[in-house]
């Protein structure tokens, strides 16, 4: 004659509480680790890894700019593209040339204006 139910369910050996189906899932079976910041996730990793990091990052920016570079030249923007660039910047930018303010204020004080050199 076959068992019952719960005759098997009693010999069944019981499962630890994190493999039960009836633990709510909010009840953690590990302590959970305290939250870190990005830095300190950061100074946890080992030095030799940081180093390798480092030098990974520095390596493919190097590349980047090697490549950046070299498209440049393979590939240089045309006058319109040029032209389209200069009107689409947002700000204007000025270059200025501390010895050349000077020059012209010696200018002025002299009597010349702009236009005269």
């Amino acid at each position: 004659m076959l068992p019952s139910l719960r005759a098997l369910a009693q010999r069944a050996p019981q499962q630890p509480a994190h493999r039960r189906r009836n633990v709510a899932p909010h009840e953690p079976s590990r302590p959970v680790p305290p939250k870190k910041s990005l830095l300190q996730s950061y100074l946890a990793i080992p030095p030799t890894t940081r180093i390798t990091l480092g030098l990974v990052a520095m390596g493919v920016a190097l590349v980047g700019l090697y490549v950046a570079d070299e498209l440049e030249e393979r590939y240089p923007a045309s006058q319109e593209e040029k032209d389209r660039l200069a009107q689409s910047t947002r700000f204007n930018v000025r270059l200025v040339d501390h010895e050349e303010r000077e020059r012209e204020k010696e200018r002025e004080m002299l009597g010349y204006g702009k236009d005269r050199i």
